[in-house]
């Protein structure tokens, strides 16, 4: 099968990327797989045997739309492609749906972050509620459309009214790394540890106000947060006018982040919407408890008093309530750690995760 991938990561024309590995992977399920991505440089360049990626061109996010599109209607011409795969279901899946129809090969497109069933969204900016929209027009339009999680799919069947047997789940797979926990005496520092990009999306307010909440009962618990992001002086300053300065640092993004998972006790995320959340599943493989808002993989990959403790979005009471719990309960921090390792092991492995890949290809092509 040729498959022609309209994408959004850039880092794809770096050969030595994560991203341009991965594609190398689907390039083994394939028999010929184009990848076009927005990028200011026009240029090809060959990973493989069997998958050649393209940069757009273009100053400016509308001229390398406007690029894709024309780049993609040449290499469907010349290649001769059976599907196309869309990363988003908003610009590039437009274009999608507009090839699609154009050429009459399969349409499939892929929804990774939880878009619809969650306000929050839509609500962080005006381009957002038109994008959902957008959204909503091509996923319905789509031949096939595949989502990282099972509360994806339930959303787009019960209130978009998506049939089914159209979407195929396919979890985010996650290397399983072997990972020594550090070891520290009782009277070292409780530390709660968050990693992910300073935005909206993560509601780290919610997370420094649990925290400071959880400092006066406990004046040794530590937060860890590494990323970067827009909102970074907003949250240090927050800090600030909490007085949790001291408690609270900040580091860049590393290279080997599972020696942080070790050191810490306890994994929060916060955020208002996730599609799946990749971290989760790395700190079940480190081992160590989960306390997260109700969005992506949570109820599915973890479960809410078995494996992780799981509080409404946007609920400071009981983000703040389950972070103390665990604190008070070594017997619980390694009851939900030993859970969830357990129930993610059953996730699919990395074989089972590509062959659902090449399932929705087909699905689409038919």
């Amino acid at each position: 099968m040729r498959v022609l991938n309209l994408s959004l990561d850039s880092s794809v024309l770096d050969k030595n990327s994560v991203s341009a590995k991965r594609i190398l992977e689907y390039g083994y399920w394939s028999e010929k797989y184009f990848v076009v991505a927005p990028n200011k440089e026009n240029k090809e360049l060959d990973l493989s045997d069997k998958v050649r990626v393209y940069g757009s061109g273009g100053n400016n996010r509308a001229s390398q739309l406007f690029n894709i599109y024309k780049k993609s209607e040449k290499i469907i011409k010349q290649k001769k492609c059976d599907v196309i795969t869309t990363q988003d279901p908003f610009e590039v899946g437009l274009i999608g749906l507009l090839l699609s129809k154009k050429f009459k090969i399969g349409l499939n497109v892929q929804e990774h972050g939880d878009f619809f069933s969650q306000k929050y969204w839509r609500q962080e900016k005006l381009l957002h509620f038109f994008r959902y929209f957008l959204g909503i027009f091509i996923i319905k339009r789509a031949d096939n459309v595949r989502v990282v999680s099972q509360r994806i799919k339930k959303y787009l069947v019960e209130n978009l009214k998506i049939e089914k047997n159209k979407i195929i789940v396919v979890p985010v797979y996650t290397k399983l790394a072997d990972i020594k926990k550090f070891e520290k005496n009782k009277n070292s520092e409780f530390i709660f540890f968050n990693l992910g990009r300073f935005v909206k999306q993560k509601n780290l307010p919610l997370l420094l106000k649990a925290f400071a909440r959880v400092v006066k009962k406990y004046p040794r618990a530590k937060l860890l947060l590494i990323g970067k992001g827009p909102e970074e002086k907003l949250l240090k300053n927050m800090c600030a006018e909490l007085r949790i300065e001291s408690q609270v640092e900040f580091l860049d993004w590393v290279d080997n982040i599972y020696d942080y998972y070790s050191r810490a006790d306890t994994y929060v995320l916060s955020s208002n919407y996730e599609g799946w959340g990749r971290v989760i599943i790395e700190a079940t493989i480190a081992r160590i408890p989960i306390i997260m808002t109700d969005v992506g993989c949570a109820n599915e990959a973890v479960i809410n008093e078995e494996s992780a403790l799981v509080s409404p979005v946007d609920n400071l009471d009981k983000l703040a309530q389950n972070m103390m719990r665990v604190m008070d309960d070594c017997g619980l921090r390694e009851r939900l750690a030993k859970n969830a390792f357990n129930s993610v092991n059953q996730l699919p492995n990395k074989q089972k995760t590509f062959e659902l890949y090449k399932k929705s290809w087909e699905l689409a092509k038919k």
